[in-house]
């Protein structure tokens, strides 16, 4: 008996048996039989760090086979929880945090954005006291330090405010998608914040505390202001604006078609700085290294104009066109994605319980958070749950294997379908398959022809046409085929010969007489044999 294991964080379902979790989250794990209607697993699941306790339904009863956990702020890294049946049959689910629950299981990524903060922290103060040449460095020294507060302080309460808030990531999350990669949007429009917050904190500090210095440029006032003429300020409303506005779009574009089954996206392990110039398979994208380099040029335009002349410039209309042109293309980019997973070939295709199906499609192989293809999918035939198996080519191709259940037999589905589910948790559209008719064909070859066997025979056979070979079976099931010959129910076996064994019973009519061959819910049409 197969056994599968169902997962389920926060009340959303998951497929397969692995998912990231976050610290806080409620994991319900269900051990579950693959055939349909079959009874629960009894199993007691267990885990090697810690005891685990059964799952209650609403009446507080224990659910066989279910366990509940609460994913602690220490439980870092990857957790394999197993359940058996009995000796044979055993189902396991991993779950691994990619939160960031203490400083011990902190990501990599964080502590990177910490230290690059830290260094451009301490490189803007050392260009600000060396570079800045007015006759009172006290003032700009102190003006540049609340610059540099402004901008620590304002991501000390993002970071604390994302800790507190449900055990989110903090910092990380300024710059994350919903996929837990680095945004590329989200990057630009964090540095515009960053550089304009870091000049307009710079230049009301100067201009609050040094005598004669005002906020706006004026005759007597040319640096550490900001320039008051339209045309100069204008642009940073549009070099901010955009990329916001980007962001916002391309998030919509995204969840929507992933939404509606029409683009696959894994979350990721956790982000990463190549993530700004890569698309999800880790391949360089040209839309987001143009918009990218166009916004990053405009950056060290502004940045190294404040450095030397203490003022912004007005932006060259080149370098504006070129950063909003880029935020087009990005967005149009985003909008023309699609991956849906399709079948477009499903062999047998008119099948029997036990036979093996070979599925070919488009966009079924979709690499899981450690950018690896999986092994196995979940899958459906006919209505009823079934295991994937993945071929995949040298070349990036490949193609699904599944073993047609044998519950297909009591599937209620009008047309059979076969559909599979990827590991970007979306289900292809159903490719309609046929299900073979059990056929009786009469006596087997093996019988003597000229005499049909009498009433009362041992192991007369029966040619048949429609059921899984023995081999393909356990014996339990292979043992369930029944003969009714002449109104009467004879148990029967398969064989691997396309044959069924049976007794002939006693009290049965000399001649022709009707049978019909019945096997997991389906039953053969009428067919004559002669009885002597």
């Amino acid at each position: 008996m197969a056994v599968n294991v169902k997962i389920d964080v926060n009340g959303n379902r998951y497929s397969g048996d692995k998912v990231n979790v976050r610290a806080g989250d409620k994991v319900t794990l269900s051990a579950v039989t693959a055939a349909a209607g079959a009874a629960a697993i009894d199993g007691t699941w267990k885990h090697e760090k810690e005891a685990l306790k059964p799952a209650k339904d609403e009446a507080g009863e224990e659910q066989a086979g279910k366990v509940e956990i609460t994913i602690g702020r220490n439980t870092a890294g990857k957790h394999i929880f197993t359940s058996k049946a009995n000796t044979a049959d055993k189902a396991e689910a991993t779950l691994e945090l990619v939160g960031e629950p203490d400083d011990e299981g902190r990501s990599s990524f964080w502590k990177g954005t910490g230290a690059v903060f830290g260094v451009l922290g301490m490189f803007t103060v050392l260009v600000g006291v060396t570079l800045f040449v007015p006759p009172d460095r006290f003032h700009v020294a102190r003006s540049i330090v609340v610059g540099i507060l402004t901008i620590a302080a304002m991501l000390v309460l993002a970071d604390v405010a994302g800790r507190v808030t449900a055990g989110k990531s903090g910092l990380p999350a300024l710059v994350k998608g919903a996929d837990q990669r680095a945004s590329t949007s989200k990057i630009q429009y964090l540095l515009w914040t960053l550089l304009l917050g870091f000049v307009l904190a710079l230049v009301a500090a100067y201009a609050g505390l040094t005598d004669g210095s005002t906020f706006q440029c004026g005759e007597s006032t040319t640096n550490f202001c900001i320039p008051g003429e339209e045309a100069t300020w204008t642009p940073y409303l549009i070099l901010l604006g955009v990329p916001a506005a980007t962001a916002a779009v391309a998030k919509g574009i995204v969840s929507t078609k992933v939404s509606n089954g029409v683009l696959q996206k894994t979350e990721a392990q956790q982000p990463s700085l190549a993530d700004v110039a890569t698309n999800d398979a880790g391949n360089a994208d040209l839309v987001d290294i143009q918009y990218l380099v166009f916004n990053l040029i405009a950056f060290v335009y502004v940045g190294a104009y404040f450095a030397t002349n203490q003022t912004l410039p007005r932006v060259p209309d080149l370098l504006l066109g070129l950063t909003s042109a880029a935020a087009a293309t990005y967005v149009l980019n985003k909008s023309l994605l699609n991956n849906k997973p399709t079948i477009t070939s499903v062999t047998p295709s008119a099948i029997k319980p036990g036979d093996v199906l070979t599925v070919k499609g488009e966009n079924l192989l979709v690499k899981d958070s450690d950018g690896k293809t999986p092994q196995t999918l979940s899958a459906k035939v006919a209505g009823i749950a079934a295991t994937a198996k993945v071929f995949e080519e040298p070349s990036g191709s490949g193609h699904l294997t599944i073993q047609v259940p044998e519950g297909i037999a009591t599937s209620t589905q009008t047309t059979p379908t076969v559909t599979v589910v990827t590991t970007a948790n979306i289900e292809t559209d159903g490719y309609p398959i046929s299900l073979v008719p059990i056929t009786v064909l009469g006596w087997s070859q093996t019988a003597t022809q000229t005499r049909a066997p009498a009433a009362g025979a041992d192991n007369a056979k029966l040619t048949v046409t429609g059921l899984p070979k023995k081999l393909e079976l356990d014996e339990a099931d292979w043992k369930t085929v029944r003969v009714i010959i002449g109104g009467m129910d004879s148990p029967g076996e398969l064989t691997d010969d396309n044959e069924v064994t049976f007794d002939v019973p006693d009290g049965l009519v000399k001649g022709e007489t009707e049978v019909k061959v019945a096997f997991q819910g389906r039953t053969s049409a009428v067919a004559k044999v002669p009885i002597a």
